[in-house]
């Protein structure tokens, strides 16, 4: 019975999902893609990826948080 209790124990495998932003900015008046692609795990909302500037080719590590949102209540 021990072998089945540490099993119910067990974490299960969350999905991680991936997002992907993409936009524009102007750096010194020259108008730059970039693409941002993160995998997030949902339960602690850690986010890790690659920042890429499609204009140049640079390519850019990412870490950070995405914030939960609140959904708003409807009546």
């Amino acid at each position: 019975m021990l072998p089945l209790m540490l099993a119910a124990c067990a974490p299960t495998a969350q999905p991680q999902s991936v997002q992907v932003f993409e936009g524009q900015a102007t750096v010194l008046l020259r108008p730059q893609q970039y693409r941002l692609t993160v995998t997030v795990n949902p339960l602690i909302y850690d986010a890790k990826g690659v920042m890429e500037n499609r204009t140049s080719g640079d390519r850019f590590s990412a870490a950070g948080t995405i914030l939960p949102t609140r959904t708003a209540a409807r009546n």
